[in-house]
């Protein structure tokens, strides 16, 4: 399921939502943005958005190029 709580999914899923919300904090940070504008700008609410960061939520491609 694409917004699956991470606590179900497969460890390797896990793992690769973590490494990308890990590149997604480094790139946010050379960009100077915050959480929030960086959610405003992508179209997602800030709150779901710190769960992609976090490595708990999961994202399309489509918001991720964003």
């Amino acid at each position: 399921m694409p917004n699956e709580p991470a606590d179900t999914a497969d460890p390797a899923v896990l793992a690769r939502r973590q490494a990308l919300g890990r590149r997604l904090k480094e790139l946010r940070g050379r960009a100077g943005l915050s959480q929030a504008q960086l959610a405003l700008a992508a179209g997602m609410n800030r709150v779901f958005y710190v769960g992609v960061e976090g490595g708990r939520r999961n994202v399309s491609v489509d918001r991720v190029f964003a």
